[in-house]
């Protein structure tokens, strides 16, 4: 092989740098990558499905001309976007409901029970 001047490399590693880099990762994670088993289960593996994702979720939102985030604001739109895209949003609404009446309102009484209302007058 040719020997570069002053560095040592050869050509092979000037043209094929890339693929080298690719080649080493693929070998370093061969134990994690089961693509074939990922697509049985019909997880997505396309890094496009991912990115589109990511696109629709944080980057539509955070990125809203003159709008600012804190971090808790942001992770707190983010989770409920999350939870609208999925289709979980409601059944996570009744859930916040429920969690939202005991830490207001049956937290303030013995065992969690409030008091039955009193009857309604007559008049």
């Amino acid at each position: 092989m040719i020997e570069g001047a002053s560095t040592g490399y050869s050509i092979y590693h000037i043209v094929f740098a890339d693929q080298l880099k690719c080649a080493d990762y693929l070998l370093k994670y061969a134990k994690y990558l089961h693509y074939d088993q990922y697509l049985a289960k019909g997880y997505p593996i396309a890094t496009g499905v991912i990115e589109g994702a990511c696109r629709y979720l944080v980057k539509d939102r955070m990125e809203l001309t003159g709008a600012r985030w804190s971090l808790a604001g942001a992770e707190a739109v983010l989770q409920l976007r999350s939870l609208r895209a999925s289709g979980d949003f409601d059944e996570y609404w009744e859930f916040h409901l429920q969690q939202e009446y005991k830490r207001n309102h049956a937290s303030q009484y013995k065992d969690e029970q409030a008091p039955s209302p009193p009857p309604a007058s007559k008049g």
